[in-house]
């Protein structure tokens, strides 16, 4: 990697909006990847909550819906970090909202696991698909309930999930909310009309 590529994704990752403004202006590929992980500048900013550099990247045009090696968009990565600012500011910039990552998650699967409660809701009136599932057939709802996110599972539950959704294996949200000690769960899915 030259030194110019490693300053530019030092930069996007520490928060120097200075010279990731300098490098866009001197018409830096905003686009080059990683090595590694082949993400790009807008995926390390937006991963790290880096506002004002999401912002720059977006204006000068960079690519919001591309991926890492693993899938992962800079949507997704604002989403699992809880930076409703930068999901926000990609959601208007037109992201992917249903786009998978590689084992089948979308970023309203990401901010539900991860007890994002606002960004639940903003991806939901964005347009996001509420009724997803990954490669094993696993919901938005079993995400929440599995890490005994008593508020979004609330909330989706209003939006209209299936509590009675059964993954690959057969288990639903309940069995996941039980398995991981979340037995307070259980209370709230039943009154919603699931299954015992």
């Amino acid at each position: 990697m030259s030194e110019i590529q490693t300053s530019w994704f030092n930069s996007c990752e520490e928060g120097k909006s200075k010279n990731v403004k300098c490098l866009v202006e001197d018409g830096f590929d905003i686009d080059t990847r990683t090595e590694d992980d082949e993400s790009t500048g807008l995926i390390l900013a937006s991963e790290k909550g880096h506002a004002e550099i999401v912002k720059t990247l977006i204006a000068a045009g960079a690519d919001i819906s591309a991926k890492d090696i693993d899938g992962n968009s800079a949507l997704m990565f604002a989403t699992s970090q809880g930076h409703i600012e930068i999901v926000r500011m990609l959601v208007k910039a037109k992201a992917r909202l249903n786009g998978p990552n590689k084992t089948g998650e979308t970023a309203l699967a990401l901010a539900a696991f991860n007890g994002h409660l606002e960004i639940v809701k903003s991806l939901l009136v964005a347009g996001a698909d509420i009724l997803t599932t990954n490669k094993d057939e696993e919901t938005v709802l079993m995400f929440a309930a599995f890490n005994g996110h008593r508020e979004t599972v609330k909330y989706l539950i209003r939006a209209g999930v299936n509590v009675n959704a059964r993954d690959l294996e057969g288990k639903t949200a309940m069995d996941w909310a039980t398995s991981n000690g979340h037995a307070d769960m259980a209370e709230i899915l039943i009154k919603a009309g699931a299954e015992q």
